[in-house]
């Protein structure tokens, strides 16, 4: 069989239609793919900085502990420069 002849037999447009629907199969698993990675990335930055904020809160409720006001306001400091890293 020709190619004209097999382009005529509907055989060409019977693969044509095949590959096609296998690539879009394909292309479709792979954008679920990346918008399961695209959403775990955002909860777990998410998560992150809830993280942080809940550790800087811990750390000024032990710094309201301290007496000395001038020690105080050093471990609120250093606590809120910890959260700046953290995030």
């Amino acid at each position: 069989m020709t190619f004209l002849e097999m382009a005529r037999s509907g055989a060409m447009q019977n693969l044509f239609t095949m590959m096609a629907g296998l690539l879009l199969a394909t292309s479709a698993s792979h954008a679920h793919a990346a918008g399961t990675c695209d959403r775990a990335t955002a909860e777990a930055f998410k998560a992150c900085n809830l993280s942080a904020g809940s550790d800087y809160d811990n750390a000024v409720g032990m710094c309201d502990n301290i007496r000395a006001q001038s020690d105080k306001q050093a471990c609120i400091s250093q606590a809120a420069n910890d959260q700046t890293v953290a995030q």
